[in-house]
């Protein structure tokens, strides 16, 4: 019996994305500082090479990112 490879379609619908949490024994406006210091990010977060905002509702944030074990991006 053949098995029938699912195509890339199916197979990203079934990818529903991913969720943590963690719960972080300190005060709220202390992570919140952490969370919006977009320039730090790549000294705490792996996967970020790049973060840069403009902290302000419908403000963009651009990021760039990729897997600790891909070859390094030159910012």
């Amino acid at each position: 019996m053949e098995s029938k490879k699912p195509s890339i379609e199916q197979r990203i619908s079934l990818m529903k994305g991913w969720t943590t949490d963690i719960v972080i024994q300190v005060p709220r406006q202390l992570v919140w500082e952490q969370v919006t210091n977009f320039g730090a990010y790549s000294d705490w977060n792996p996967f970020v090479l790049k973060a840069d905002a403009k902290f302000e509702v419908g403000g963009i944030i651009h990021f760039l990112a990729q897997p600790p074990e891909a070859p390094r991006l030159n910012p």
